[in-house]
């Protein structure tokens, strides 16, 4: 997550959420929008550690195509839904990363 971090990122923020996320073969996520209000002010950071050809990931309108270890962020406030068509099961490490807000000094907010 560091490495994501520092490479795409302003310094000084906090991972505020982190999981990993099995969807099954054959399972599917349907099309939503997240609503919770971390998520306005966060950036949500998907890594891939296993999957398959036969997932579709749609945000919005758009298909994105996933490969194991290239991070990608998710606009959550956009519709998105997962169908994992294959045969084996989809592992993401999700986490959502909360930028300094300005004027806080370092002093106050723990450094990645």
């Amino acid at each position: 997550m560091k490495s994501i971090l520092f490479a795409h990122y302003a310094p000084g923020g906090t991972i505020i959420r982190a999981m990993l996320a099995r969807l099954p073969a054959g399972a599917k996520i349907l099309r939503h929008i997240d609503t919770d209000p971390s998520f306005a002010a966060s950036h949500r950071i998907h890594v891939p550690l296993r999957t398959n050809q036969a997932v579709e990931f749609t945000v919005g309108e758009t298909l994105i195509t996933t490969e194991v270890g290239l991070a990608f962020e998710l606009n959550n406030a956009m519709p998105h839904m997962v169908v994992n068509a294959g045969k084996t099961d989809r592992v993401h490490l999700i986490f959502d990363y909360m930028p300094k807000p300005m004027g806080v000094s370092d002093a106050f907010k723990p450094e990645l």
